[in-house]
């Protein structure tokens, strides 16, 4: 038997909000599904592994706003690429290390991966 190969540009989703632990109360689940895109594995592997280990959760208070406001935004938000999508959660958070996390991830995909995503 033989594994699945894993193509540099395979389906790959990387959820913003990760790690998964820290993201499962009502609105936080949520908002981390809706949050996800597709990238390069190559490029989520290089992310989870050696830039961002993991993003603080803010207050379900302050997350159930966030979601409140993506789902009256639902269909612009789901059109946005992951440098879009991330500056959108850093306007919609007012978490200062949340915020910081969602810069870190910015810079990566914008300056480091050429705003490729």
């Amino acid at each position: 038997r033989y594994s699945k190969p894993r193509h540099q540009y395979g389906r790959n989703r990387h959820h913003i909000l990760y790690q998964r632990r820290n993201w499962n109360t009502p609105f936080a689940k949520q908002l981390r599904l809706a949050m996800t895109r597709e990238i390069p594995i190559n490029i989520h592997n290089i992310l989870h592994n050696e830039v961002l280990k993991d993003v603080p959760k803010p207050s379900e208070k302050v997350l159930k706003i966030a979601y409140e406001e993506y789902l009256a935004q639902k269909t612009i938000i789901d059109a946005m690429n992951v440098c879009e999508l991330i500056l959108w959660l850093y306007n919609a958070i007012p978490d200062e290390a949340f915020r910081a996390c969602m810069l870190v991830q910015y810079h990566f995909f914008d300056s480091e991966m050429g705003g490729r995503f």
